[in-house]
């Protein structure tokens, strides 16, 4: 059995307004990895 095989990384963040001027984002940090069963495997960070 191998082990998957980063690839990358991705940052994706939310960010979004309320008033009165309040702003509010979530961030999410994201692995890419690539398995040899599967092409491509997506899985978050905690």
């Amino acid at each position: 059995s191998s082990s998957p095989i980063e690839v990358g990384h991705v940052y994706i963040c939310v960010i979004w307004i309320q008033e009165p001027f309040q702003i509010n984002s979530r961030c999410k940090y994201l692995r890419v990895l690539v398995d040899t069963k599967t092409p491509a495997d997506f899985k978050w960070l905690p």
